[in-house]
């Protein structure tokens, strides 16, 4: 029985697919009403006017959830990866700021701190080293001449930190919408 436990534990700790933790006394910051989910693997959410991808690039939209791994990307690969993009018949996808990735945060769980619902599947934890995975903006950091870096969300429950450029970060392409 022990070690069933410590199966399923292992599974649960090392898993990109682990369940959030959310607290049911704080309220909802991204509630699923909104955000108006498309049949084309977009959200757009009606607070900001943003139109995003619902899956982290690398990932598959199959018409439910996201499936596949992440594809970690510089911050100059980032850029380009974004500006080619075609997506759901659009062309128009970025990277976001810093600003518009920490507004899709879910500020009443953690691990993943994101609504679920809306953005299923979406990777914290690399399998093969258990470090977080970062979500790139566009936003830089510099703090001294010796770091120059970007913000980058880190959806563990973590927010926003700051990071070397050089490294890897996975990314989540957003777009103007079209409101009425």
């Amino acid at each position: 029985m022990n070690k069933i436990i410590l199966v399923i534990f292992s599974f649960l700790l090392f898993s990109n697919n682990v369940l959030a933790v959310c607290y049911s006394t704080l309220i909802k910051s991204t509630p699923d009403s909104r955000f108006e989910i498309n049949n084309n693997g977009t959200v757009l959410d009606k607070k900001t006017g943003l139109m995003w991808m619902r899956c982290t690039l690398g990932q598959v939209w199959d018409g439910m959830v996201c499936l596949g791994s992440a594809t970690n990307y510089n911050w100059e690969q980032s850029f380009v990866v974004a500006n080619n993009q075609s997506f759901a018949n659009l062309s128009d996808w970025r990277l976001p700021n810093i600003k518009e990735l920490s507004s899709i945060m879910e500020l009443a769980c953690v691990q993943p701190a994101i609504n679920e619902n809306i953005f299923p599947n979406t990777v914290i934890n690399s399998t093969t080293t258990n470090n977080a995975i970062l979500y790139r903006t566009s936003t830089p950091f510099s703090n001294t001449e010796n770091f120059v870096g970007s913000w980058y969300v880190d959806f563990n429950g973590v927010g926003e930190i700051p990071h070397y450029r050089i490294g890897p970060g996975v990314v989540r392409l957003v777009r103007e919408a079209n409101v009425d």
